[in-house]
């Protein structure tokens, strides 16, 4: 599967010989009539400029669908299947290529071979997007992320603070220190919890579904490619993720932390990566 910043890439080249020369003949021509009739008078400089300046959009609609063309045959055919809708979903939203079906698709030049292999990438992106609609109901989102759930982080600190509080009477003002021992010792016994405060102020999203894969940034940032996914379980409630690799391997993502209301959806959202980017699916929501 190709890195995000390599399909940014091909975007950016195509942007460079199509969508700059494109606006340099529909603005410069006017321009060049201007500077070429200027001396002949304000009423003929501006009737060539306006000319120009619809020739010049004539011809500028012309490179688009001729360049555009020879752009989807050269950067599809250098990516893996997997990679065609990440590119095409960039594509429209950088605003170098119009969506699927659009009637400016019309204006492509293409010859008959071109239009075969574009049509076929095309096709087999749309059946994609029905599947994601059957999923989500709507196109996937290039990111899926929930936030810390820190009420239960607050209750959790407030609660703790409070008995340090009461062991600390306990310590000062009872003639034995043993329930004031006792109550630090409940306090400061170790939990998961006492990684979590500290990212409190955490704001955004905790963990993040994208085409990529699973990104954890809180409470240690790391990266979880679906490429390297072959099947997944999710537990609803012990809130774990277990993601298989391919050779065996399993990798467990505690989910008691994050904003995670329907863990069907969640299930959903992982079958369309994992169906996409990954080696194989096996999903179900357990207990």
């Amino acid at each position: 599967m190709a890195s995000q910043k390599r399909l940014l890439g091909f975007v950016l080249l195509g942007h460079l010989y199509i969508t700059l020369p494109a606006l340099v003949l529909w603005l410069g021509l006017p321009l060049l009539a201007y500077l070429l009739v200027a001396p002949f008078g304000w009423w003929w400089t501006g009737l060539a400029a306006a000319a120009a300046l619809l020739a010049g959009y004539g011809i500028a609609w012309r490179w688009w669908g001729w360049t555009v063309t020879h752009w989807r045959i050269r950067s599809f055919g250098s990516l893996d299947e997997i990679d065609w809708l990440r590119l095409e979903v960039l594509a429209e939203r950088y605003l170098l290529t119009w969506p699927h079906g659009h009637p400016a698709e019309e204006l492509e030049v293409r010859t008959g071979d071109q239009d075969r292999r574009i049509r076929e990438v095309m096709e087999r992106n749309s059946d994609l997007r029905a599947m994601e609609k059957v999923f989500f109901g709507f196109d996937t989102p290039r990111r899926y992320g929930y936030g810390l759930t820190r009420k239960s982080l607050y209750i959790s600190l407030g609660s703790r603070l409070l008995v340090v509080i009461v062991a600390t009477a306990s310590l000062f003002f009872l003639p034995q220190p043993y329930i004031g021992l006792l109550l630090m010792a409940v306090v400061f016994y170790p939990s998961r919890d006492f990684h979590m405060y500290r990212h409190l102020s955490f704001r955004g999203s905790a963990i993040e579904l994208s085409d990529a894969g699973v990104v954890l940034r809180v409470p240690k940032l790391s990266v979880h490619y679906w490429h390297d996914c072959r099947a997944y379980r999710l537990y609803e409630h012990e809130r774990l993720l277990v993601l298989e690799g391919g050779d065996g391997a399993e990798e467990s993502i505690d989910l008691a932390y994050y904003q995670i209301g329907d863990y069907r959806r969640l299930a959903s959202v992982i079958d369309v990566y994992i169906e996409r980017y990954g080696e194989k699916v096996s999903h179900s929501v357990f207990n």
